[in-house]
Parts: structure tokens; C-alpha cells; sequence
């Protein structure tokens, strides 16, 4: 069924009047101009601020890159140092060390061997001093001076190059041999048999050279 309609408030109220103060009226159109200015241009400003951000995000990112290699040469030069003080503190312990080694071997050069190469040398001087050079007519010679002279002469008489008679040289049986005029050059060879040359061969092989060549 449909249902009846409903009665308005000025219908309903008879009281009711109309004042079109109650309502306001709605804004009027935007004017097509922002402060006096073209849109065209607004819309050119706005492409120019775009661009420069553009820019200045370009910038940052190429910034951000550098600091980033930045702080990776950063973190290699710490490591680099770290390694570095590492070697250090080695080299500090390895000089500790030797410094206690240097310090030992003086204390054994000068406590152990130098006290030893003096009482080696006063021996030696002593012995030279007492017991000097005995010489072949039975002499004994304990001055310095004297004892260098017998000492330069017997050596030099020792080391002498020999004469040819007391070496001896033996002539070469091949190279030093005289030329004899008794062989007759118009004879001729015998033919030798296989024998004679097997026992030739035989005899060069169990002969054992003595001499020198």
C-alpha cells in the first residue's frame, strides 16, 4: 500500500516563516587567476622547483656515494693500523728479546771468553819468553828481535823452490827417448798371427803402469 506523504515543517507549522538569513550561500567560482598570476606560469614554476629537486637529489646521492667510499677507505685505514700497531707490539717483544740476548752474550764475553784470551795470551808470552828457539848448534834464542830472523829464515829456507838435481826428473819414455841409427827402414813388418796379437793384447791389459804419464 502507499503510504500517505508526509507533511513539511512550513505545511505542518503555520507559525513558520522564511528568512534567508538562516542560509548562507555557497562560495562563488575560484577566480582562474592565484594572486594575480597565470596559471601557466604556476605550472612553469612548479616544472622549475621539480627540476631543482631533481638536481638537489642527484647531489645528495652523488654525496651519499662519496661518504660511503668514505668511510670504507676509513674502515681500511683502521685495519691497516690495527695490523700495523700488531707489528709493532711484535717488533717491540722481538727487540725485548734480543736486548736480553745482547745483554748475555756480554756478560758471557765479558766474564767467560775475555778473561780467557788474556790468560791465553800471558801463557803464550810467558812460554815464548822462557823457553825461546833452540837452534841446530844448540843455541837458544829468547830475544824477540833474534827469534823473528831464525823464524823468517828457516821458513824461508823451508818453503825454497828445490833445484833440478835434488827433484830429480825422470825423461819421458816416449817424448825423451834418443833416435837410435841401428833400425834399418828398408825392412819389412812380419805378418803376425791371430795368437801372437791375442797374447800382445793380453799382456798390455794385466801391465800396470808406475810411472807418472
Amino acid at each position: 500500500m502507499l503510504t500517505p506523504p508526509v507533511m513539511t515543517t512550513t505545511q505542518a507549522n503555520s507559525n513558520y516563516w522564511f528568512n534567508p538569513q538562516n542560509f548562507p550561500r555557497m562560495s562563488q567560482a575560484q577566480n582562474p587567476n592565484i594572486f594575480n598570476v597565470p596559471n601557466v606560469q604556476n605550472a612553469d614554476l612548479m616544472e622549475k622547483l621539480n627540476s631543482m629537486d631533481d638536481k638537489l637529489n642527484e647531489k645528495i646521492e652523488t654525496v651519499s656515494s662519496n661518504i660511503q667510499k668514505i668511510e670504507t677507505t676509513v674502515e681500511h685505514i683502521k685495519k691497516s693500523y690495527e695490523e700495523q700497531e700488531k707489528q709493532i707490539c711484535g717488533l717491540n717483544m722481538e727487540n725485548k728479546v734480543l736486548k736480553q740476548r745482547i745483554t748475555e752474550h756480554e756478560k758471557m764475553l765479558k766474564e767467560i771468553f775475555v778473561p780467557f784470551c788474556e790468560d791465553l795470551l800471558k801463557f803464550c808470552n810467558e812460554k815464548n819468553t822462557k823457553q825461546g828457539f833452540l837452534q841446530p848448534n844448540g843455541d837458544i834464542v829468547r830475544d824477540a828481535g833474534k827469534m823473528a830472523e831464525v823464524a823468517a829464515d828457516y821458513y824461508g829456507k823451508h818453503f825454497e823452490a828445490p833445484s833440478e838435481e835434488e827433484i830429480g826428473i825422470r825423461p819421458h819414455p816416449w817424448l825423451d827417448a834418443t833416435y837410435s841409427d841401428s833400425e834399418i827402414w828398408g825392412e819389412q813388418i812380419p805378418l803376425a798371427n791371430l795368437e801372437e796379437v791375442l797374447e800382445v793384447v793380453s799382456s798390455l791389459k794385466k801391465k800396470k803402469s808406475c810411472d807418472a804419464h
